[in-house]
C-alpha cells in the first residue's frame, strides 16, 4: 500500500482535530479548512477515493460533501476521478445477481449496496460505459425482453431511470459513438472501433460485418482466419484481445483482418478456463482475467482474477506479463452456493 502524502494527512484533521487558542472568543482554523473553500475543494478533489472514504467516516459534514453531486462534477472537470473495476456477479443458485467492486488495496471483490427506486432487469441486458457510469439496456423480465433503460451512478452507486427504447431488446450489443448508444439485435461479438467511429460485428451465424452511424451503412467484413471460440472481444491500445478456450488469449492486430495470435508467455493460465477478460483501463492498458478454481485440499470454489501487462517485442509478437493473481472472491463452504459466474466485468472512473 503507497503512503499517504502530507496533504492527505492534512484532510483529516477536522477543525475539532487542530489545536485552537481562545482570542476575542473566535475559534481559529488550521489545516485546509483554513483555505478559501474553492481551493480546500480542488486540494480535497485530488484525494483518492480510499482516503475519501476514510475520511467521510469522519463526520457526516465531510460524508455530504463527498458525496455530493458538485464536488463529483469537480473531480470530473478535474480528471481526478480513478479507474475501478466493477464486476456483475452471478453466485449460484442466488436467484440474481450482484454488483461487487475491486478493492485496489486487498484485491478482493467487495458487494456494493445499490440505491434504486426500480431494480434493473436481471438478466440478459447490455451494458454501455459513459462518463462516471453505466448503462444497462434491455434485458429479461419475467421471461421476456423489455425496453427499459437505466443509469448506475458509479458516484454515489445509484440506479437511475432512463427513457425508453422504441424496441424491447435482450442480449443484444450496444455502444456509445459520438454520446450516442447504439442497440444492435442478433450480435454475438461486436467492438467499437474509435478511430473510425463505426461498430465492427459478428452475427449469430458467424458473419462478420461493419455499421457505421455517420452514414448509416453496413459493410460486409471478411471470415475469421482460424475459425474457433472467441469471446469478450475487447480494444486495447489499439489491438483487438479476445479469449479462446484452455486458458489462451488471443489477438490481432485490426477486426478488419481478423488473423487472431495467440499472447505469448502465459503458458501458466493454460490449465484454467478463463470465463471473463476486460481492459483494466484506457490509460494503463492492461489486462483482466477470471476464472473458476479449488484450492489443493479446499472444497470451496474460488474466484481468482489476474492483471496483465502487454509488451510488443516486434511486429508479429506480443509478449504479456502477470502482474499479479489471486483469490478475489470465496464461496461460504457451509452455504447451499455452487457456482460463480462473472456476467460483466469493467473498469470505471468514478
Amino acid at each position: 500500500m503507497k503512503s499517504r502524502s502530507p496533504a492527505v494527512c492534512q484532510l483529516r484533521a477536522t477543525p475539532s482535530h487542530c489545536k485552537t487558542k481562545k482570542k476575542n472568543k473566535k475559534t481559529k482554523m488550521c489545516g485546509l479548512w483554513s483555505l478559501p473553500e474553492e481551493v480546500a475543494m480542488k486540494c480535497l478533489a485530488q484525494v483518492s477515493r480510499v482516503d475519501l472514504a476514510a475520511l467521510a467516516m469522519a463526520s457526516k459534514a465531510h460524508r455530504s460533501l463527498i458525496v455530493s453531486p458538485d464536488f463529483q462534477l469537480l473531480r470530473f472537470q478535474m480528471g481526478c476521478l480513478e479507474p475501478n473495476l466493477y464486476v456483475w456477479l452471478h453466485v449460484l443458485p442466488e436467484p440474481t445477481p450482484r454488483w461487487f467492486i475491486l478493492n485496489p488495496v486487498h484485491r478482493r471483490l467487495r458487494p456494493i449496496h445499490l440505491k434504486s427506486c426500480k431494480a434493473p432487469p436481471e438478466s440478459s441486458s447490455s451494458f454501455v460505459l459513459m462518463s462516471f457510469g453505466v448503462f444497462n439496456i434491455g434485458g429479461l423480465v419475467n421471461g421476456k425482453p423489455t425496453s427499459d433503460v437505466s443509469f448506475l451512478d458509479c458516484s454515489n452507486h445509484t440506479w437511475h431511470s432512463v427513457t425508453l427504447m422504441k424496441m424491447a431488446r435482450a442480449s443484444a450489443s450496444a455502444h456509445s459513438i459520438n454520446r450516442k448508444i447504439y442497440v444492435l439485435g442478433g450480435i454475438r461479438q461486436s467492438v467499437l472501433m474509435i478511430q473510425k467511429n463505426e461498430v465492427y460485428a459478428v452475427d449469430e451465424d458467424g458473419q462478420s460485418f461493419s455499421f457505421s452511424p455517420s452514414n448509416k451503412s453496413i459493410s460486409n467484413g471478411i471470415a475469421d482466419s482460424k475459425p474457433g471460440y472467441r469471446s469478450d472481444w475487447c480494444l486495447i491500445g489499439g489491438l483487438l484481445f479476445c479469449r479462446g478456450t484452455r486458458g489462451k488469449i488471443l489477438w490481432c492486430s485490426s477486426p478488419y483482418e481478423l488473423d487472431w495470435k495467440e499472447v505469448k508467455g502465459l503458458e501458466e493460465l493454460s490449465e484454467y478456463d478463463i470465463s471473463k477478460l476486460c481492459r483494466k483501463c484506457v490509460k494503463k492498458k492492461n489486462i483482466v482475467v477470471f476464472w473458476n478454481s479449488r484450492s489443493l485440499g479446499s472444497e470451496s470454489l474460488e474466484l481468482w482474477s489476474a492483471e496483465i501487462s502487454l509488451e510488443v517485442r516486434d511486429e508479429h509478437e506480443l509478449w504479456g506479463k502477470i502482474e499479479w493473481s489471486g483469490s478475489v472472491f470465496k464461496l461460504d463452504p457451509h452455504s447451499h452456493s455452487y457456482g460463480i459466474k462473472v456476467l460483466y466485468a469493467e473498469s470505471i472512473c468514478a
